[in-house]
């Protein structure tokens, strides 16, 4: 019995090992499909805009036929919502990491800012896809509720600790909102990287460079937030 029992452990041993290794190769493949079927969709919304989003022509641009299309994203809502998801957690961890552990609040804005400056000049593609075309898409609410504003509330909220660490160490202005300069800082870089694009897009450029303008930004923000002595009389 004894025999018999080792030997059935060990028949079984290997076909587990070999399903699960087929299961995970399934899924590689499976992602790395989805993948190459939302990056075509980048790439039809920066030629086009979302009118060129549609699925026969996502079809075509991924290389796919429309049945496997069909069957990872079911519908042209579905490619819209999976896009901003995926958009949003990979400058979410672009933003992130940009966050050094020895950055206290003020210095961690500025790097998250030029961070996104960074990725905008390494694919403006990219951004432009999020921030000019799926944002006049109708993104579904759940998506928005379980992807887009937990990533946002990842790094405001990492921001607006160190921020307020900050202000109580008497770092930062007091009268500085954490949370609000935040998004001050975030807000002064997304426009002007939304206006460099919609300029663009028209044929013009910007009066100043995107780096000139990020540099008065990060100038603004840390005069914003400097302590203010008063010169004794």
């Amino acid at each position: 019995m004894g025999l018999g029992s080792s030997v059935t452990r060990d028949s079984i041993e290997p076909d587990d090992a070999r399903e699960q290794a087929r299961l995970a190769r399934k899924q590689r493949r499976q992602a790395s499909k989805r993948s190459a079927i939302l990056l075509a969709a980048r790439e039809l919304l920066a030629e086009g805009g979302p009118a060129a989003l549609t699925m026969s022509a996502l079809a075509g641009c991924a290389d796919t036929s429309p049945s496997t299309l069909y069957y990872y994203l079911p519908s042209r809502e579905a490619v819209v919502d999976a896009l901003a998801a995926e958009l949003v957690l990979q400058e979410t961890e672009v933003m992130l990491a940009a966050m050094q552990p020895e950055h206290g609040g003020v210095d961690a804005l500025v790097a998250v800012m030029e961070a996104r400056v960074a990725l905008f000049l390494h694919d403006p593609a990219r951004f432009g896809a999020l921030y000019m075309h799926l944002v006049g898409t109708r993104i579904s609410a759940s998506v928005l509720r379980e992807h887009v504003y937990p990533q946002s509330a990842r790094v405001m909220g990492e921001l607006a600790r160190r921020l307020a660490a900050d202000q109580e160490a008497g770092r930062v202005h007091p009268d500085l909102s954490p949370r609000a300069f935040a998004n001050v800082g975030f807000f002064a870089v997304q426009g002007i990287l939304t206006t460099a694009l919609g300029i663009e897009a028209s044929g013009g450029a910007l009066r100043f460079p995107v780096e000139t303008l990020l540099s008065e930004a990060v100038a603004t923000v840390r005069r914003a937030a400097a302590v203010t002595i008063t010169p004794r009389s």
